[in-house]
């Protein structure tokens, strides 16, 4: 709660991010720091604020071109100084970067390759979740492996892992219709929150949170989870919050006549 990455954007309202970029800012103070050189996408923190881990969906200043997503830039927790550039893999993309709370393992998602989109890598298909290790001290990410892979028919991502290191929450979106974007990321009515031990066995698979998707349709999205591990009444508990279409109170209906469940625009 020290500090958070942030973006701006021009006021035209489109849909890139060629025109975007990212600052951090102090929270007790509202001190927007770091001079916009950090690419837009994804970031996480070290658990001091020390380091940024960051997408390189755009080259940014001082840091040497490279194709889009195909490496992690580690920056100071302020933005402005580029600490170290871990290439990924040959014919391998990287988004949604996410560091464990001690700060050694980095999981993230890798599309298929070439489905990141023009508009931003929010915008992806076919993502798998690969883990890998990482050294603070040197900024270097090592080790890189998948542990939840897709079929292609299958877009995993928004991965986060506990504070106790032994789950990873993520996105599960199996519906690529056109009706559906195909199943891009960024926007998904069939998107489900999932669970999955870490890291996991070769038969592990991802666990609904029935109670929590209740029905599809509903753009279940952006999980995370809460900071701490809680106890209540001698049982240990970890919150999840996530976006949703579904109805509540009363204002919010999507299932109001002549708008059906799940479309846009009508939540």
């Amino acid at each position: 709660g020290v500090a958070m990455s942030l973006e701006d954007d021009d006021p035209n309202a489109d849909d890139e991010m060629t025109d975007v970029h990212t600052d951090s800012m102090v929270v007790a103070t509202r001190t927007v720091v770091g001079a916009g050189k950090v690419s837009a996408g994804f970031q996480t923190f070290t658990h001091d604020h020390k380091y940024m881990v960051a997408t390189t969906y755009k080259a940014a200043m001082g840091m040497m071109m490279m194709g889009m997503d195909s490496a992690f830039a580690v920056w100071t927790g302020d933005g402005n100084t580029l600490f170290a550039t871990d290439a990924l893999p040959s014919g391998m993309q990287g988004t949604q970067p996410n560091l464990s709370q001690d700060d050694k393992t980095l999981v993230f998602v890798s599309p298929t390759y070439g489905t990141v989109d023009k508009a931003g890598d929010d915008h992806f298909l076919g993502g798998s979740l690969w883990s890998a290790a990482f050294d603070e001290a040197t900024g270097a990410l090592t080790g890189y492996a998948p542990f939840l892979k897709s079929t292609g028919m299958q877009n995993f991502y928004y991965p986060d892992q506990s504070s106790d290191g032994n789950w990873v929450l993520l996105n599960e979106n199996n519906d690529t219709s056109a009706a559906n974007n195909n199943g891009d990321a960024f926007y998904s009515r069939q998107a489900m929150v999932k669970i999955l031990h870490f890291p996991p066995k070769t038969s592990d698979a991802p666990l609904d949170l029935t109670k929590l998707n209740i029905a599809t349709g509903l753009s279940n999205s952006w999980p995370r989870w809460s900071p701490v591990v809680q106890t209540y009444k001698s049982h240990q508990i970890l919150w999840v919050t996530f976006s949703s279409n579904r109805d509540y109170g009363l204002r919010l209906a999507n299932g109001k006549p002549g708008c059906a469940r799940g479309t846009a625009g009508c939540y």
